[in-house]
């Protein structure tokens, strides 16, 4: 498969992470750097090529070839005689080129990145996905132990161009200070700032959210189970979209019974209010707000004796 033989195995180690010498050979479309240096450890110094081709050599590991290349079939068998032992704890910039030339060379495209103002990649940003039909949402985490240096404000390379909102997320996990919500615009590359341990949590959308209206009747009496009609105003038909419901009571209290999240399927969906016998009569507040946009409807029944 790797176009490769042995006589006999030998593996070859160090006690401490040791570097491997880059591409001395060229395969075209594979951007290996030729002075690349990678933390490794273990190698197999009786490793041969046979049919293969040897795209780098060990410092420590004599004829060893470092990367394998064979064509196979249609596609290519890339054989890596080290193992990269520091990758998932920190991975240099060396080993970060080399696995993005790797994935390249196979057409494996990021469907999301995240990038500095000098389009650099930084280490420490994973990007979490999930599509719900045609809205697609996103959440970076910047990992707390990244390089200080980072650029506190990053950029987030989206597969399509589409209404953006920042719906979530912390700026500095260390100081506690949240996300605000927040249009970013018609755009397929928002900034966002996260600092160490920040997150964010985007949402595209192939429309823009407008507005929320709440249609409340001007009175009720306890005992009705009262309905709120809530409905998105969007620039196109939109997709499914959460709606937060606070009712706060004549005293000012929110009522945690009352409130909660109602499913907007369509940009439209009725809210239940069943008042409660023995509540206390007077002016109730309900306000609603999208969860994405953060668009908010606010209005007040009059709630009387039955």
């Amino acid at each position: 498969l790797f176009g490769v033989t042995r006589d006999h195995i030998q593996m070859g180690t160090r006690a401490t992470d040791w570097l491997v010498w880059g591409a001395q050979a060229r395969e075209p479309g594979l951007a290996l750097p030729a002075d690349g240096w990678y933390i490794a450890e273990y190698w197999e110094k009786g490793l041969k090529v046979a049919d293969g081709k040897a795209l780098g050599a060990h410092i420590y590991g004599g004829d060893a070839p470092a990367f394998v290349l064979k064509k196979t079939g249609a596609g290519h068998a890339l054989l890596l005689n080290f193992l990269l032992t520091q990758y998932m704890r920190q991975p240099d910039l060396w080993s970060l080129t080399m696995m993005r030339a790797i994935l390249s060379y196979a057409g494996v495209t990021p469907p999301a990145r995240v990038t500095d103002a000098g389009h650099r990649t930084p280490w420490g940003y994973p990007i979490n996905r999930f599509r719900d039909g045609d809205n697609y949402y996103l959440g970076v985490y910047r990992i707390s132990d990244t390089p200080s240096v980072n650029s506190d404000e990053i950029i987030v390379d989206l597969p399509r161009r589409g209404y953006v909102y920042l719906a979530g997320g912390v700026v500095d996990a260390g100081n506690g200070v949240m996300q605000k919500t927040a249009y970013l615009g018609a755009t397929d590359q928002p900034k966002v700032t996260l600092k160490g341990g920040g997150s964010a949590l985007l949402a595209v959308l192939p429309y823009q959210v407008q507005g929320l209206s709440m249609a409340l009747p001007a009175g009720a009496h306890l005992g009705d189970r009262v309905r709120v009609p809530l409905k998105l105003a969007t620039s196109a038909p939109p997709g499914r979209h959460v709606v937060h419901v606070t009712v706060t009571d004549p005293t000012g209290m929110v009522s945690p019974l009352y409130s909660g999240n109602v499913t907007l399927a369509a940009g439209a969906a009725d809210y239940y209010l069943p008042l409660a016998l023995n509540d206390q009569p007077g002016a109730w507040t309900v306000t609603a707000r999208e969860a994405v946009s953060g668009q908010q409807a606010t209005g007040t029944i009059k709630v009387s004796q039955p």
